[in-house]
Formats: structure tokens, sequence, C-alpha cells
């Protein structure tokens, strides 16, 4: 069983809450055939970094919504490159920017436990299939937002068949 903080001695309430998530969170796995040792600590929600085309930024969100309210913490890319690419003085400005975007990005995903791919009718462009490939260069696993080549969402997050953790 978790080890609950002093400070929340006598709060049952709090402890039966994190009880139940860790819980959950252990069935999911081992169904899942994951290793919770070697992808996630059980004693903090997981981080899921969002990679893809930001063209798809509604997809962003939603994504992002429904992994919050499962209880995980999402890191997004901050910035809409589709969005902003426009606003700078010059090419060369808007490429040193994005460059400096995207290397960020890897440090994002160096933070996080796993990463979603918001791969919209099977949708995944260069600096995408490059995070994927950093990813899993570092121990990361990578989950696909849709089945592949379409815009239906998978229940779960996993193409490869990994349930929700």
């Amino acid at each position: 069983m978790a080890q609950m903080p002093e400070s929340w001695d006598g709060d049952e309430a709090a402890e039966s809450l994190v009880v139940e998530f860790v819980e959950t969170v252990t069935a999911r796995a081992r169904a899942a055939g994951v290793s919770l040792e070697r992808h996630v600590d059980v004693t903090r929600p997981m981080v899921i970094a969002l990679v893809g085309s930001t063209k798809f930024r509604p997809d962003f969100d939603r994504v992002t919504s429904e992994l919050t309210m499962d209880g995980h913490i999402v890191i997004n890319p901050g910035v809409w490159w589709s969005e902003a690419e426009g606003t700078f003085a010059s090419p060369v400005q808007a490429a040193a920017v994005k460059e400096c975007l995207d290397e960020l990005h890897l440090r994002k995903i160096d933070l996080a436990d796993m990463v979603m791919v918001i791969n919209l009718n099977g949708y995944v462009g260069e600096s995408t299939a490059r995070e994927i490939e950093y990813a899993k260069a570092h121990g990361k696993r990578v989950a696909y937002a849709y089945a592949v080549g379409t815009d239906d969402p998978l229940p779960g997050f996993d193409a490869n068949g990994c349930a929700s953790c």
C-alpha cells in the first residue's frame, strides 16, 4: 500500500483516494503487461508529453482535457507553430525560433513518462517523426491518439495495446 505523507494523518478520504488511484494504476498496468518499475512512479500521476502537428490544435486540446481528467500531467508544445509561424520579421528569424522550440520540446519529452502522438488521419510530419524517434531512443513509451490512418480516437491511448495507465 502507498505511504501517506504525515500531514495526511487522519484524512481518511484523501488516503482512500490515493490508495484507490494507486491500485487502479497498478491493475491497469498489470493488465497491459506494463512494468511499473520501468515506466512510472505510481506515487505521482503519469506525465505525458503530446507531440504532433500543431495544425491539429483542437485535437491537442481534446486529448489534453481527457488525459487531465484521467489524472495525468500533460505537457503540450506550448506554442502553436501553425499559428505563430507568420508572425516573425523574417524567415531567418522564424527558422531560428522554430529550431529553439523543437529543442525545447525534446527537453519536455525528457521530463515525460511517455509520449502521446496526435496523429489525425495518420499524419506524422518530419518534426513529429523526429520526436517519436527521440522518445523511443530515450526509453519512453509512445502511444497514438488515433488508429493509424483514421480520425477515430482509440479507446485508452495506445495503438500497441497498452491500456490507459
